[in-house]
């Protein structure tokens, strides 16, 4: 199945579900979910109005990890990686959820499910960004990020933090990715990208209606990085 969506759809991207190890028994996982961004229109610029046309949308706060150096595929810890990682953007993911709702329960998607519809990737915006090389800090930054996502008049609020683990470190995700891809004899190559995973307080599978205009904001070290979006049919 893979091989035929990237005959007609190039890969735009790559994801991770579950990354976090301490997870899997929990929710019954093996290990890492894998998924794939395909097709040109995966991508929208900062600020775009993004066309719903009908499609059942989740809302999440992400990061895109930039891969700098093909080296990343031999990394064997998250420090190693990210010094192959050369720049960090805003991004907002828009997953597409497409189980069938009596599958769910209390907001929860089961593992086998996600995995089966490529863990719902299909769009996200991409904002500003942040070159690694210009933060020396850039690791324990990652590891303390602050994200403050909110609608225009700030009803809508959410306040995320990094959990200071490195278990769960936000680059962990390019290691995983670089794994799945090797045990398909595949690699990570120069200027691939890597969608970190939801960073807001409350994550519920289950997708609600995306009205108005969302902004996003990335606090790492004494930068700030941003993406907004706009939704409509």
């Amino acid at each position: 199945m893979e091989a035929i969506l990237a005959s007609d759809h190039p890969r735009r991207g790559y994801k991770i579900g579950g990354h976090d190890p301490s997870m899997w028994d929990v929710i019954g996982l093996p290990g890492p979910m894998f998924g794939v961004f395909y097709g040109e229109n995966a991508f929208f610029e900062n600020g775009a109005t993004v066309p719903i046309e009908g499609q059942v949308m989740n809302y999440e706060p992400d990061l895109l990890f930039r891969i700098g150096d093909e080296r990343i595929n031999q990394a064997a810890t998250v420090e190693e990686a990210m010094r192959y990682v050369d720049r960090v953007y805003a991004f907002i993911e828009l997953p597409l959820l497409l189980g069938d709702p009596d599958e769910l329960q209390d907001g929860f998607i089961y593992p086998f499910l996600m995995q089966a519809t490529n863990l719902g990737a299909r769009h996200g915006v991409i904002g500003e960004f942040l070159d690694t090389a210009d933060d020396p800090d850039i690791f324990e930054n990652l590891r303390n990020l602050t994200v403050i996502s909110a609608n225009t008049d700030g009803t809508q609020r959410s306040v995320y933090q990094v959990a200071e683990r490195d278990s769960v470190h936000p680059v962990i995700v390019a290691l995983q990715v670089a794994e799945s891809l090797a045990e398909r004899g595949e690699a990570l190559q120069v200027g691939d990208l890597i969608s970190v995973g939801a960073m807001m307080e409350a994550f519920i599978d289950v997708a609600v209606p995306i009205e108005g205009k969302r902004h996003v904001h990335y606090y790492i070290g004494d930068r700030v990085i941003s993406v907004s979006a706009g939704f409509g049919e």
